[in-house]
């Protein structure tokens, strides 16, 4: 045990002499980012506009956990798990593709989006009252199913039936019955991203390009990753500044006043700088014998 502590603090040595500089400064814009949107959100909150504003109310909320996951993201990076803060930045990019479609589609979308969500609760019962005797648990008394019934069933007569659909909620702004994710992105301008989504998606899911590609291997390793690396946190890292920064920007906009225009420039600026900042620690890597994967 002793060992694998020597090991391990001498990896995060490593680690923080290759990346440390381009971790801080990612540190440094997720800080900026939480304090900024926070600051906006206590000071439109208190403001008549905000009540009836529904994309407001739910790209607040999404903020909060982009915000969230950006840090979950750093701190994975920071410890060497490269695919595991791709896997997250996934989450992140899916996020920002939300907040990015009901900004552009409006009040009446941004309501259908927030009320989806006892149509999920619904069907997250429905399950669970299906499972729960196998998995040791109690089943929601007839009075609590009843009730969230009779909610998901408002929803369907305010909205159609359709509404129970997975993406229910944005089939107006779409024109599409059965609309996916793909589509939401498209509409929403940030199809550009879709390679990098997929890519991120082999750490989600268990597939057989999830085992062959590894960000913390080198190209043609045979090396079997089941610890940290000092490799490959140069995408994630970028990618989570690139979906922040989107974010960010759309989130003050939503009150286009001269500070919040100014806060949105410096966070371009910072952003800019992070992106460097990566670069250079890969370069770093590549040139400075780092050709074997340095992993535990």
């Amino acid at each position: 045990m002793n060992i694998e502590r020597a090991e391990i603090s001498d990896f995060s040595k490593e680690l923080k002499q290759v990346w440390g500089t381009a971790l801080d400064t990612l540190e440094m814009f997720i800080s900026i980012s939480i304090d900024s949107g926070a600051k906006f959100n206590a000071r439109y909150s208190e403001t008549k506009a905000a009540d009836d504003n529904q994309v407001f109310q739910a790209l607040r909320q999404l903020h909060a956990r982009a915000c969230q996951v950006a840090l979950e993201i750093h701190l994975l990076l920071s410890n060497g798990y490269a695919d595991g803060a791709h896997a997250r930045w996934r989450t992140l990019h899916e996020i920002t593709v939300i907040a990015s479609f009901l900004y552009k589609h409006g009040n009446h979308t941004a309501e259908k989006y927030l009320a989806h969500a006892d149509i999920d609760t619904y069907k997250a019962i429905v399950e669970h009252q299906k499972h729960c005797s196998l998995l040791g648990w109690e089943p929601f008394s007839e009075k609590e199913f009843d009730n969230v019934k009779t909610q998901r069933d408002k929803l369907l007569t305010k909205f159609g039936d359709e509404f129970d659909y997975e993406y229910g909620w944005p089939q107006d702004a779409l024109n599409n019955r059965r609309p996916n994710f793909t589509n939401i992105e498209q509409n929403a301008d940030l199809e550009h991203y879709r390679p990098l989504y997929k890519m991120a998606s082999s750490n989600v899911h268990a597939s057989s390009k999830g085992i062959a590609f590894r960000l913390g291997l080198l190209p043609d390793s045979e090396v079997l990753l089941c610890g940290p690396s000092l490799h490959g946190l140069c995408e994630p890292g970028q990618n989570t500044v690139h979906s922040l920064l989107n974010f960010d920007a759309l989130f003050l906009l939503i009150d286009d006043d001269l500070d919040n225009l100014i806060l949105i420039d410096a966070a371009k600026e910072l952003a800019n700088d992070v992106r460097i900042a990566f670069d250079e620690a890969d370069m770093y890597l590549a040139t400075n014998g780092y050709q074997t994967n340095k992993n535990l």
